[in-house]
């Protein structure tokens, strides 16, 4: 921080670590944020790494996490829907995005029901120990 402006980042110049640069207020950095509606205070710029689902992973240890992340952030329907989206990939991208109706794909609710109802017959098949089973679910 600056002694003029507190507020102000302190920068080095190049060549000279002893010479310091504080930015003119047209170039302060703004960190907006914005209130979550559980009182939780974000930034807008806060980069939220959610592992992709594939197909592969446990459907119900993925929603887990990602509801748990989605609450923590106060994320509405739409956001959930817009993240979701983002993190399918591979077998259940093909699965979202070719078998079922854009209706479905554009309704978080509709698309998790879908979703674990399709993933909910792999996991039943792996529970059981029979690894031959789970070919059929494809």
């Amino acid at each position: 921080m600056s002694a003029l402006r507190p507020d102000a980042p302190i920068f080095h110049a190049k060549g000279d670590g002893n010479q310091l640069y504080v930015a003119p207020p047209t170039h302060q950095i703004n960190q907006v944020t914005t209130r979550a509606s559980q009182g939780y205070c974000t930034s807008v710029n806060e980069r939220i790494k959610v592992p992709p689902f594939t197909g592969h992973e446990n459907w119900q240890v993925w929603t887990a996490r990602f509801n748990t992340i989605a609450d923590r952030m106060g994320w509405g329907d739409e956001r959930r829907l817009d993240h979701l989206l983002q993190n399918i990939e591979g077998q259940a991208a093909e699965f979202v995005f070719t078998q079922l109706h854009a209706s479905v794909v554009g309704n978080y609710k509709s698309l998790v029901a879908k979703i674990s109802g399709r993933y909910r017959v792999l996991e039943s098949a792996r529970s059981m120990d029979r690894p031959w089973i789970s070919n059929f679910a494809h």
